[in-house]
């Protein structure tokens, strides 16, 4: 079963995608809805929503841009838009879908059908149930929760895993590999050596470009990384 947000500013709109999602989609039990980019944030910071219905023109805001923040916490954006020129835009966001208003229940459908597949795609490497990454290290494989991992460390085709215990787990892996894994669980490149979970953030020195993190350790920030990184803490906090 799958937990689903729509954002809209107009309450008619999202009254009418709430309605279709209830009678024709029995995979939604839950369904949450946003007026804004501010709330629809607030939200997904608090509850893992497995898709979000967005309109791509809300009210001050550019739905593209927020669904590059908001894919930080759901992993399944659909654009649901009465103008239909901002397609190209909206699928280079990674959409999974692009419903035009007034939504037929049959692309609805198809939207809903293409998530269950992208999810069975990723099942390989994850688990929705557990919240965890699969990784194989020393012989063993193990399941690590993305809530225990404060960031990783790359170095050519090798990585190191920084967990909440203390541990150190190194991998045969790049960086850029875990980077497009991690990125939608609240993770960021704040520089070419270092993927950070966001939620472990707890400060950051303009003055030396350095982020401290709730281990007491500090990594570096990559000054073109800066702007985007500080917009990412600004909306995740």
């Amino acid at each position: 079963m799958y937990k689903a947000l729509v954002v809209d500013d107009e309450p008619d709109a999202r009254g009418v995608v709430h309605k279709t999602l209830k009678l024709f989609c029995p995979e939604i039990d839950e369904v949450f809805e946003a007026e804004d980019g501010a709330e629809a944030l607030t939200l997904a910071r608090k509850t893992r929503f497995d898709l979000a219905f967005l309109d791509i023109q809300l009210n001050g805001e550019d739905g593209v841009d927020l669904a590059k923040s908001l894919a930080a916490f759901c992993p399944n954006i659909i654009f649901v838009t009465a103008h239909d020129e901002h397609a190209i835009r909206a699928f280079q966001t990674n959409a999974v879908h692009y419903l035009l208003k007034p939504i037929e229940p049959g692309d609805l459908r198809q939207a809903i059908a293409r998530v269950k597949d992208r999810t069975k795609q990723e099942g390989s490497e994850f688990t929705d149930k557990y919240k965890s990454i699969r990784i194989t290290t020393g012989g063993v494989t193990r399941m690590i929760p993305f809530e225990s991992i404060i960031f990783l460390k790359g170095s050519g085709n090798y990585s190191t895993f920084f967990l909440d215990t203390g541990e150190e787990l190194f991998l045969s892996r790049g960086l850029s590999y875990y980077e497009q894994k991690l990125l939608k669980e609240g993770f960021f490149r704040v520089h070419q050596s270092y993927l950070v979970n966001l939620k472990h953030v707890s400060g950051v020195s303009h003055k030396d470009t350095l982020i401290m993190l709730t281990s007491g350790d500090s990594v570096s920030l990559s000054r073109r990384k800066k702007r985007e990184f500080l917009k990412q803490i600004d909306r995740f906090y």
